[in-house]
């Protein structure tokens, strides 16, 4: 995922965003990526809020243009997070 914001006591982290630098950067991976015909079949992200948004910023290089959620990716599995 791209930059995101900083841990936190009291916030959960399957909520944490993108910052706005974390946005711009996966912005210009995507164009760089677009300016080379790099395209992907499928994209799988974790339920993480963070990675949610990654697939989404990168999602207009898949051929489907949709995000797939896989809880296995979770860095940590819970009743809370996956």
């Amino acid at each position: 995922h791209g930059l995101k914001e900083d841990n936190v006591p009291g916030k959960d982290n399957l909520c944490l965003r993108l910052t706005d630098d974390g946005r711009e950067a996966l912005g210009e991976l995507a164009s760089f990526c677009e300016d080379l015909n790099v395209r992907f079949g499928r994209i799988l992200c974790s339920p993480f809020l963070r990675c949610r948004e990654t697939g989404a910023a990168l999602s207009r290089l898949c051929s489907s243009g949709a995000v797939e959620l896989e809880p296995g990716l979770c860095e940590v599995l819970t009743n809370r997070t996956g």
